[in-house]
C-alpha cells in the first residue's frame, strides 16, 4: 500500500494477499444403466462447477467391457474436469448392453399331401435384432396313420441367437393314401377245351400303385355248356394297404370242338405224360412190383444148371431187395426221378454195357404190366403188336418177340438171320420211345393208333368188347361209344382175310371221332398131328403103322400118306418109317414120320440114328458140342458124323442118358457099334472106348477099321475082354467091371487118329445084355481092411448064390456066412473082423 500525502510524501507498505484454487471442480456423472440390443449407449454429459472457473475442461475416457455374448458388451465412460489452475475431478458412467430378447421365427402352415409325395417342410422366416443370422435346427416327430403308406410329420424348428435366446415354431405335414391302384388286365380269350385256364395260361393282371405293393385276387363266375365248354368270368381286383382297390373283368371262352380221344384197346393205355391209373410211374411200380413179379425177372435167359444167367443176363429176385435192384438199374444213365429214372417206365438213356438189357427190361415190365391190368384200363395186348417198320432187318416181328430176341442177346446165343445185336438194340430203343412219347411218335401214330389183332382162326375173332376200348374227351365230359359192322376184305382162303373194326365215339357238343383195328385171320398154323415118333417092337411080334390122330384149331383136313422106307441093315434093329402129309382148308401142311423099330430084346439101350443124333454130343476136352447128323447113308438110314473138335485133344462120342445109370445087368454082354472112316491110315491109332462109374475110368482099345466101309464092333463087357484100369494101368477085375457097370456114368467112343481132323461116322450103337447067366464064372475078390479082418465082394448078378467059409481046404467043413451082405456099386460086400477064423471062401449055388 504507499500512502501519499498531499504533499506526495509517499509511504508504502506491501501486503500479499494470495489467491489460490486449490479446490477441484465439482463433476458429476449420470447413473449407470443397461440398454436391450440393439441400442447403442449414449452418455449424458456430467454437470461440472467450479467456484472460479466458469468453464472447466471437460475431458473423458472409455472402456468396454465384453458380455457373456457378441451381443452382450460394457461401456465404462470416465470424466474428467479441469479447471484453469490444474485442479481436476472425475466421475463414471457404465452403460451395459444386454441381449435378452428372443428372434422372432414363423413357420409354414400346416399342410395335407397324396402318397407317394414326399413331406417338404419350407424353412420358417427368423429375425433377430442383434443376431443377423440365428442357428435354426428342427426336430420331427412321425405318427403312423391308418395304413402302412400313411403317416404324419410335425418338425418342429428353433431359432437361437448367439446370446442362447431361443424361439420355437411346428408345421405338420400329412401324407395320405387315397388313391386306388392302376391294374391292366389280360384281354378276353377264345380257347379249344381242354386249354389251360389257369391265370398262368389265360394271363395274369399287373397293377402298380404309386405307394405301395398292391395284391391281386381273382374270382371266378363259371357257365356251364354243352360237354366240356364253359364261360369263365374273372373278376380281377387290385386293392393296395390302404383297402383303395379296384377291379375288373376278363372273360374267358372255353370251347369244345375238339372230337374225344378213342383207342382201340388191344395196345397202349399210355397217354403223354404217364399211364393211366393214379400214382407216379414209380408208385405203379412200387405198388405192383412184388404182386405182378412174385418169382422175380429175369432179363437175359437163364441157365439154372449153375444158378446164374449166362453170360450177361439179369435176375431179380420178387422182394424188397429185387424191387430195389431194379430201381438202382432203371436209374442208370442219367434219371432225374429217384425211383424209376424215366416216365412210364421207359427209360431211353444211355447206359452203357447194360443198354440192351435196360431196353428189354423196361419194355418186359411194360408189357407185363399192361398184360394184367395193373396200368390203364383193363389188360392190353402189347405183345402181339407187330413191328413193321421198312427197312428194320426186324420188321415184320411181334413186340414179345422181339424181347425174346433181345433175351437171347443178353443171354450170348445168336440172333436169327439177317438181324443184329446192333438193330436189335436201335428197335427196342424205338419201341420204347414210341410207347413213352405215344401222343407224339410216328411210329405209335402209325403202328399203335391202328393196331391189329392176328387171330388164327374164324371161330377165334374176338366180339367187340367195350372193355377193350378206351375213350375220353380232352374236355372232361361223357362219351358215347357204338361199333359199326365189321368190315371183310382180303380174303384168300376160310380162315384168311382181314376186319376191320370201327368203334364211333361222340361227345356231348355232337363232336365224333372214331378208332380202328383190324383184326387178321390168318391161319398160318399147320394142322397137329399127334402120335408116336417111335415105337419099338420087340423081334418076332406082329406090327404095323398106327394111324395118327389129326387136329386142326380152324376146319377140315386131308392126311395122305407120302413115303415109307424101311430098313434092314442093321445088326441089332429092323427100322420101318412112313411120312404123311396133312393139309387144312388154307394150304397149310405138316408132315409126320413115325418111325417103328424091332428090337432085339437083349438090348437095353441103342442108338440107330434114324431120326436125329438122339441126343450124343462130342467132347474134346472141356468142349463139348454137337455131332453133324446125316439122315441117310448108315447102315439103317440116318448116322452122325464128327471131325476134329479140338484142334490138338482127342474127341470122344459120348453116349446120351439113356446109356447110362445102372446097366449091371449088361456085365457080359456086349457093347455094339458100327464106324465108317473116309480114309484109313496104315499104322493108324486104335478105335478107344471109355467107361466111367463109381470113380473109376475102365478104356478098351481096338484096332481101326480096316476099310472105308461100315465096321461093327462088337464088345464083351467083363474082365476078359482087356479092359483096363487107366489110373492103375492093369487089366480091370470083375469086381471092377461090374462097379463101373452099376453106376455108369459116362460111355465115350473115340473113332481112331482122334487128334486128327477127319470126318469119322458113328450107327447103331447098342448096350446089350448077355444071352445067358454068366453062372460059374463069378469071381470072388478078398481085400485085408485091417489085422485079421477081410472084405470079401462079388458081383450081385450072383443071383442063387451063396457065401460059405471053411477053415482048412484039405478037410473043409463049408458053412454060410451068416453077416447079411450090403449092395454097393453093384457089387455084394461082406466085412468079416478078427473073431471069425475062416480063411476060405466059396460061392455056392444053392437055387437051382
Amino acid at each position: 500500500w504507499t500512502a501519499t500525502d498531499a504533499c506526495g510524501n509517499a509511504a508504502s507498505c506491501s501486503q500479499t494477499i494470495t489467491v489460490q484454487d486449490t479446490t477441484a471442480p465439482v463433476i458429476t456423472c449420470a447413473d449407470g444403466m443397461t440398454l436391450e440390443c440393439p441400442a447403442t449407449p449414449v452418455f449424458s454429459p456430467p454437470t461440472v462447477t467450479d467456484l472460479c472457473d466458469a468453464a472447466p475442461v471437460v475431458t473423458f475416457v472409455e472402456a468396454t467391457t465384453p458380455g457373456d455374448c457378441a451381443q452382450g458388451y460394457s461401456v465404462t465412460r470416465t470424466w474428467t474436469a479441469t479447471d484453469a489452475c490444474g485442479n481436476a475431478a472425475s466421475c463414471s458412467q457404465t452403460i451395459t448392453v444386454q441381449d435378452t430378447t428372443v428372434p422372432v421365427i414363423t413357420c409354414a402352415g400346416a399342410m395335407t399331401v397324396e402318397c407317394p409325395v414326399a413331406p417338404e417342410f419350407p424353412p420358417p422366416t427368423v429375425s433377430d435384432l442383434c443376431d443377423a443370422a440365428p442357428a435354426v435346427t428342427f426336430v420331427e416327430v412321425t405318427t403312423p396313420g391308418g395304413c402302412a403308406q400313411e403317416y404324419r410329420i410335425t418338425r418342429t424348428w428353433t431359432a437361437t441367437d448367439a446370446c442362447g435366446n431361443a424361439a420355437s415354431c411346428s408345421q405338420t405335414i400329412t401324407v395320405e393314401d387315397t388313391t386306388a391302384p392302376v391294374m391292366v388286365i389280360p384281354p378276353d380269350v377264345i380257347l379249344e377245351c381242354p386249354a389251360d385256364t389257369r391265370p398262368a395260361a389265360t394271363g395274369m393282371a399287373t397293377a402298380t400303385d404309386s405307394c405301395g405293393p398292391v395284391g391281386i385276387r381273382h374270382s371266378d363266375a363259371v357257365q356251364t355248356l354243352c360237354g366240356g365248354a364253359k364261360v369263365i368270368t374273372r373278376t380281377w381286383t387290385a386293392a393296395d394297404e390302404c383297402g383303395n382297390s379296384v377291379s375288373q373283368v376278363q372273360g374267358i371262352t372255353l370251347e369244345d370242338r375238339t372230337p374225344p380221344e378213342v383207342f382201340c384197346g388191344v395196345v397202349s393205355t399210355y397217354t403223354q405224360g404217364g399211364y393211366g391209373g393214379s400214382g407216379t410211374p414209380a408208385e405203379i411200380l412200387e405198388a405192383n412190383y412184388i404182386r405182378v413179379f412174385p418169382d422175380g425177372v429175369v432179363v437175359g435167359v437163364d441157365d439154372p444148371s449153375n444158378g446164374t444167367a449166362i453170360p450177361n443176363g439179369l435176375r431179380w429176385e420178387g422182394n424188397a431187395a429185387g424191387l430195389m435192384a431194379i430201381r438202382a438199374f432203371l436209374s442208370q444213365g442219367g434219371g432225374t426221378s429217384g425211383a424209376i429214372g424215366r416216365d412210364a417206365l421207359n427209360p431211353l438213356e444211355d447206359c452203357g454195357g447194360g443198354e440192351l438189357a435196360h431196353q428189354a427190361l423196361t419194355l418186359s415190365l411194360t408189357i407185363r404190366f399192361n398184360e394184367l391190368g395193373v396200368i390203364g384200363v383193363g389188360p392190353n395186348n402189347f405183345g402181339s403188336l407187330v413191328y413193321t417198320r421198312a427197312g428194320d432187318s426186324l420188321s415184320g416181328s411181334t413186340v414179345s418177340g422181339l424181347l425174346e430176341a433181345a433175351n437171347r442177346a443178353l443171354a450170348g446165343f445168336e440172333l436169327p438171320a439177317g438181324h443184329s445185336y446192333s438193330s436189335l438194340t436201335a428197335l427196342i430203343d424205338n419201341l420204347n420211345q414210341a410207347f413213352h412219347e405215344y401222343g407224339s411218335s410216328a411210329w405209335a401214330a402209325n403202328y399203335l393208333g391202328t393196331p391189329r389183332v392176328i387171330v388164327a382162326c374164324a371161330s377165334d375173332v374176338p366180339p367187340p368188347d367195350r372193355a377193350r376200348v378206351r375213350a375220353y374227351d380232352a374236355c372232361g365230359g361223357p362219351v358215347s361209344l357204338a361199333v359199326l359192322p365189321d368190315v371183310i376184305s382180303e380174303v384168300t382162303c376160310p380162315h384168311r382175310y382181314m376186319i376191320s373194326r370201327v368203334w364211333l365215339a361222340w361227345d356231348d357238343c355232337g363232336n365224333t371221332n372214331s378208332c380202328v383195328y383190324h383184326i387178321e385171320v390168318n391161319d398160318t398154323n399147320p394142322p397137329v398131328v399127334v402120335g408116336p415118333v417111335l415105337r419099338e417092337v420087340p423081334a418076332g411080334e406082329a406090327w404095323d403103322f398106327t394111324e395118327p390122330e389129326i387136329m386142326d384149331a380152324c376146319g377140315t383136313v386131308a392126311l395122305t400118306g407120302i413115303t415109307t422106307v424101311t430098313n434092314t441093315t442093321g445088326s441089332t434093329t429092323l427100322v420101318a418109317a412112313r411120312t404123311w402129309e396133312v393139309v387144312d382148308e388154307c394150304g397149310n401142311t405138316a408132315t409126320y414120320t413115325q418111325t417103328v423099330r424091332v428090337v432085339d430084346q437083349a438090348a437095353v439101350a441103342q442108338s440107330a440114328f434114324d431120326v436125329d443124333d438122339e441126343g450124343w454130343q462130342l467132347a474134346s476136352g472141356s468142349t463139348v458140342g454137337e455131332p453133324t447128323y446125316f439122315p441117310t447113308g448108315g447102315q439103317g438110314s440116318g448116322f452122325v458124323v464128327a471131325g476134329s473138335e479140338g484142334g490138338a485133344a482127342d474127341w470122344f462120342w459120348e453116349a446120351p442118358v439113356k446109356f447110362l445109370g445102372n446097366r449091371l445087368s449088361c456085365y457080359d454082354g456086349v457093347l455094339e457099334f458100327a464106324l465108317k472112316r473116309e480114309v484109313v491110315l496104315p499104322g493108324g491109332e486104335p478105335v478107344e472106348v471109355t467107361l466111367r462109374g463109381a470113380g473109376m475110368i475102365l478104356t478098351l482099345q481096338l484096332p481101326q477099321p480096316a476099310s472105308t466101309d461100315w465096321t461093327t464092333y462088337k464088345v464083351r463087357l467083363n474082365e476078359h475082354s482087356g479092359w483096363h484100369m487107366k489110373a492103375l494101368g492093369r487089366k480091370a477085375t470083375q469086381a471092377e467091371v461090374a462097379m463101373v457097370l452099376s453106376t455108369l456114368s459116362n460111355l465115350r467112343i473115340c473113332g481112331g487118329e482122334c487128334a486128327i481132323e477127319m470126318p469119322v461116322g458113328l450107327d447103331n450103337v447098342a448096350l446089350a445084355q448077355p444071352a445067358a447067366d454068366p453062372g460059374s464064372a463069378w469071381v470072388l475078390e478078398l481085400d485085408r481092411v485091417g489085422p485079421g479082418s477081410v472084405r470079401v465082394r462079388w458081383p450081385a448078378l450072383a443071383v442063387g448064390f451063396e457065401l460059405e467059409a471053411a477053415d482048412s481046404l484039405t478037410s473043409p467043413h463049408w458053412s454060410p456066412v451068416s453077416v447079411t451082405p450090403v449092395i454097393r456099386y453093384g457089387l455084394n460086400e461082406v466085412e468079416l473082423g478078427p473073431t471069425q477064423h475062416q480063411r476060405y471062401f466059396r460061392l455056392r449055388k444053392n437055387v437051382p
